[in-house]
């Protein structure tokens, strides 16, 4: 009651007696769409131009050591969400309203960019080939850990949120953008701890033992 006070005051509408609000639906919850797309792999940029890019990972090293990029994984992460509410009437001209179900949409489709002076077939290609991927693979464990957090977060959220109303039909959008901002912060809580396991994650590949190790891998007279 304390919740749906609060929401209906920012509203700017008088909640009258709960009882006027009809009994809410059963909920719908919460629906989830993960596309997982394969990488799409290209050869084009070279070492310079890949080199302009924003690495997330990074670690110290002493100044006589120089590393180039030879490669790149870009994939960015940016689920939508779409709410369905229920619009009930309460009479005497004034509506309540319910969020009854969420649609969460997530795209993952990396790119891998290999640099230009690395031909394919070569030793160097494949080597950063196959670091990239652990990037990929590293990415996808993280998701199949997370996406079902994010969905039971959003599930909980839902299930906590009363019947809002009653309100003028004037008040119905503004009452659906507090509830989706109520909705959002659920999802926002888990996202920022699925980005911050995704860095550290990432971050064990990207070390400067494991570019040392990888740079002896190919002979000069391979690479590229």
């Amino acid at each position: 009651m304390i919740t749906a006070l609060k929401y209906a005051a920012q509203a700017g509408y008088i909640l009258a007696a709960t009882q006027l609000c009809p009994n809410q639906k059963p909920l719908e919850g919460v629906s989830l769409e993960f596309t997982n797309a394969p990488p799409v792999i290209s050869n084009d940029k070279t070492t310079r131009e890949l080199g302009a890019y924003t690495i997330s990972t990074t670690f110290s090293h002493s100044e006589n050591e120089i590393f180039t990029v030879g490669g790149l994984r870009v994939a960015d992460f940016a689920p939508q969400y779409l709410v369905t509410f229920d619009l009930s009437d309460a009479g005497k001209n004034v509506v309540c309203l319910a969020p009854m179900r969420v649609q969460l949409t997530v795209r993952y489709e990396p790119r891998v960019m290999i640099a230009s002076e690395h031909a394919p077939g070569s030793c160097r290609y494949k080597l950063v080939l196959d670091h990239e991927i652990r990037h990929i693979n590293t990415d996808i464990v993280t998701f199949n850990e997370f996406l079902p957090r994010m969905r039971a977060a959003l599930e909980s959220s839902l299930a906590e949120i009363p019947p809002i109303g009653p309100m003028q039909q004037s008040s119905i959008e503004k009452a659906k953008d507090l509830l989706m901002d109520r909705i959002k912060a659920a999802l926002v809580h888990e996202v920022k701890e699925f980005q911050k396991t995704r860095m550290l994650r990432q971050q064990l590949i990207d070390t400067r033992q494991q570019y040392m190790l990888e740079s002896r891998q190919c002979p000069l007279k391979n690479n590229p």
